[in-house]
């Protein structure tokens, strides 16, 4: 049976170190340093400052502010030493995820990745029309620019009832028309490209033509981005997604995660997940996802690894705004 210590009082912040005792005097560094060194009953209070890890803790214990100060866990990095690349485009290298989960920040202020027909931003789209001849196989459309979009990923609304999207990538381009590969099944006649459907190209460098956009290239790490304003973004505090958890609760019980915000990331917790109580959380930003399934039954995926996840049993999420 083990004997675990004393339930105690732990500190973390952001001008300490790991190998301190972690008194308030001589705090850890990491919020994680400090959520393993606890054990139940004991609680970790945490400095004002921004942490950038994903934090896993034992069960059983409580992890807060101390007196009041404003904490965040943010799911983003800095993206720096850009440099110019074609008119008011930047590039910088930088390792971020070979999915569909990629989010840039610039000044908090969310980004759009590049797309056409340019939109606003994420809530307000621009469509292109699919014209005759378009299938499963084959989007047809006359105003298509004249540009090689293979590789690009096709965002469709379309169909007889098209109460959801499909996406899809492009495999070939010519002039006034791409051949495409569906993401999944469509679900005919509801859910299908057909003539007169609404699509948008996105996750092309040849989209990125306005201030604001990016396009991230898998292949050679390479962010590319057209600033606000045109600036050089190196004068902007930039930055890009890196984590998706702020906390993973994956198994663990009687957690308390109280008054701590969340920026870019959210909170994971699976089947085995009991009794946690999440308090007090401001979150931003907690999950991204741009390509979709068209079956109901793979958005299952999506259900169970984006927002703020309360799986298990006696979980608690309260006092809280998720924005």
């Amino acid at each position: 049976m083990a004997v675990y210590p004393a339930p105690t009082t732990r500190y973390a912040a952001p001008n300490g170190s790991d190998s301190n005792p972690g008194t308030i005097g001589q705090p850890y560094l990491t919020m994680q340093r400090c959520a393993t060194a606890v054990y139940g009953g004991s609680t970790c209070l945490v400095r004002a400052g921004t942490y950038r890890e994903t934090v896993i803790p034992n069960s059983g214990i409580t992890m807060m502010p101390y007196n009041g100060e404003s904490v965040t866990v943010d799911g983003t990095d800095p993206v720096t030493n850009w440099t110019a690349y074609q008119g008011s485009i930047y590039v910088a290298s930088v390792a971020l995820n070979s999915d569909d989960t990629n989010q840039l920040f610039a000044n908090a202020e969310m980004m759009t990745e590049a797309r056409w027909p340019n939109g606003d931003d994420l809530f307000h789209v621009n469509w292109a029309t699919a014209g005759t001849g378009t299938s499963d196989s084959k989007l047809v459309d006359s105003h298509l620019p004249n540009i090689d979009w293979t590789g690009a990923k096709v965002h469709l609304l379309s169909g007889t009832d098209p109460w959801g999207p499909l996406t899809a990538t492009v495999t070939g381009s010519s002039g006034g028309s791409l051949t495409i590969s569906l993401d999944s099944l469509d679900d005919s006649p509801y859910i299908q490209p057909q003539a007169g459907g609404l699509y948008y190209l996105y996750r092309s460098l040849g989209a990125l033509d306005k201030q604001g956009e990016w396009f991230y290239d898998t292949r050679n790490s390479a962010l590319y981005f057209w600033a606000p304003g045109g600036v050089n973004p190196n004068t902007l505090n930039v930055r890009a997604k890196r984590r998706q958890y702020a906390f993973e609760l994956i198994g663990r019980t009687n957690v308390t995660i109280q008054n701590i915000n969340l920026f870019g990331c959210s909170i994971d917790m699976n089947a085995l997940s009991a009794n946690n109580t999440l308090d007090g959380i401001d979150a931003q930003y907690v999950s991204q996802f741009t390509d979709l399934p068209s079956s109901s039954n793979s958005w299952g995926d999506y259900m169970t690894n984006s927002g703020i996840i309360l799986n298990g049993s006696g979980n608690i999420l309260r006092n809280s705004t998720i924005a």
